[in-house]
């Protein structure tokens, strides 16, 4: 956006303008000292929810993996043998995951691995002492039975009893409806009979997820291709200096819009203990509180009006402002989300890849250990939740937080880091910039370290969107679009 754009509706500031005095020094020193609490208070609600929080996410997504490889092992042409090689991880860590696998394994191929599988989770039990164990060790017996029932050619399972049908249902979800429908081998006189109809409605739920992942991955593809496009298209351009950025320095507000994102983080701290004491009390209204007091932490930006920073000018640094063709900023959103999807595809790949090295080192989870993934509670959320509650969850998350994320991040957090490098050369200034702002945005969210490189390459594209346009409104778009694709594949695969 030129200069004359911003004079539209904005007063606009003239470089060379007397620094304000601030204290940055002091400010980041907060700020490190709080992202570093939060690396450490995520790493270890990690451990002290391992048992029943993260389980669950980690459930949800198991669930998705076991259907999708059930139902790609229906395909023609595919070696179930080679699915079950690729899927052995997933009979590692906590028992939830190793029982679930023993179905799996029965799946992909046959009632003797299920049955091996089903003994080494039993020795695992007996070797970890695991406590309150009780239900679990009923689970693995029946298991065992039935799968010996299986292995003895007798498919309506004569062994287990009523209440246990109802056990392995209850405690192993998908996974128990599909051990107890098992693929019978039927005579050519007997087709007649028709198929299993248990069996037909749990491979159905097996046939969506598999739908839902390739149409998903198709139309990321061809999407993808185009964002390569447009991401060419973009360097070219910046290589060729056609590209110019809409971010005018020399405000001299640099200390105080540091001061200003310290004081977002704490009164955001602040705001999620309280949230966190109300959502003690009252489980319920958990997206509510959690979404007040996400908009409330956008009290910060009046930190720099009081420091005596007009708020026009506030606006105008921040980005806080929607242009003279709002639509079009919009737009410019969704071309930039999609030119960014290549950058995406990178840091997913660098993720991956430090979740092999972690894995290689660490020698994968020990026991019942759990298993270190990316998990954000979300995921928990929406498998809980009905129609009113995801509907609350898909504003949280594609209109309320991309307007608060980018707000602090691209406007406050973004601006203080230009302006304090204002003196560099421009693609210095900017390259640092962008790389530590989304350093920062990506080490303070939920999903944990390990997910930094995936969460950076968004990051990274959402600055470059707010450098190249001004205003937030495009970032916002963005981000929008982002999580909301994300949001809608999640809620059709849970």
């Amino acid at each position: 956006m030129s200069q004359e754009e911003h004079q539209e509706f904005l007063d606009e500031p003239q470089a060379g303008q007397a620094s304000r005095r601030g204290f940055a020094k002091t400010a980041w020193t907060v700020v490190a000292i709080l992202v570093l609490a939060s690396i450490f208070l995520q790493g270890r609600r990690n451990q002290e929810e391992g048992g029943e929080s993260q389980n669950a996410v980690q459930q949800s997504v198991l669930d998705v993996q076991g259907q999708y490889l059930v139902a790609a092992s229906q395909v023609p042409g595919v070696q179930k043998s080679q699915l079950y090689e690729s899927a052995k991880t997933l009979g590692t860590g906590p028992l939830f995951m190793r029982l679930r696998f023993v179905v799996l394994a029965g799946e992909l191929v046959g009632p003797d691995e299920a049955i091996k599988q089903a003994d080494a989770a039993q020795k695992e039990m007996l070797k970890q002492k695991v406590r309150e164990s009780e239900t679990d060790e009923r689970v693995v017996t029946a298991l065992h039975r039935l799968y010996s029932d299986y292995q003895e050619g007798q498919w309506d399972a004569p062994s287990l009893e009523a209440d246990e049908h109802k056990l392995l249902r209850d405690e192993l979800g998908w996974f128990g409806a599909l051990a107890l429908s098992p693929n019978r081998p039927t005579a050519k006189d007997a087709e007649s009979a028709g198929a299993d109809p248990g069996r037909e409605r749990v491979l159905a739920a097996a046939w969506r997820t598999f739908a839902v992942v390739i149409l998903a991955t198709l139309i990321m593809l061809g999407v993808g291709v185009a964002g390569l496009g447009g991401a060419i298209t973009f360097l070219v351009l910046v290589v060729r200096r056609k590209m110019r950025s809409a971010i005018l320095t020399g405000s001299g507000n640099s200390a105080i819009y540091a001061e200003t994102f310290a004081v977002w983080m704490l009164l955001f701290l602040a705001l999620t203990l309280a949230a966190a004491f109300i959502v003690r009390n009252h489980p319920d209204s958990q997206l509510l509180v959690s979404s007040v007091a996400s908009i409330l932490s956008l009290g910060a930006l009046i930190w720099p009006v009081l420091r005596g920073v007009p708020w026009s000018q506030v606006r105008h640094d921040t980005g806080f402002y929607l242009g003279r063709k709002p639509f079009r900023e919009i737009l410019w959103g969704v071309v930039c989300y999609v030119s960014n999807l290549p950058v995406l595809a990178i840091g997913l790949l660098a993720t991956l890849a430090l979740l092999a090295i972690y894995s290689a080192v660490a020698g994968g989870p020990v026991g019942l250990d759990p298993v270190d993934a990316p998990t954000h509670p979300v995921i928990e959320w929406a498998r809980d939740a009905g129609w009113i509650g995801r509907t609350h969850i898909f504003l949280l998350a594609c209109l309320i937080a991309p307007i608060i994320e980018e707000t602090v991040f691209r406007g406050i957090l973004y601006r203080h880091l230009r302006e304090g490098t204002a003196k560099w050369r421009t693609g210095s200034s900017v390259a640092f910039s962008v790389g530590f702002n989304s350093l920062i945005f990506a080490v303070i969210h939920p999903q944990g370290l390990i997910a930094a490189p995936a969460l950076m390459a968004v990051a990274a594209g959402l600055s470059l969107a707010r450098e190249w346009r001004g205003s937030l409104l495009a970032p916002i778009t963005m981000h929008a679009t982002n999580n909301g694709v994300l949001m809608l594949l999640l809620f059709s695969l849970l």
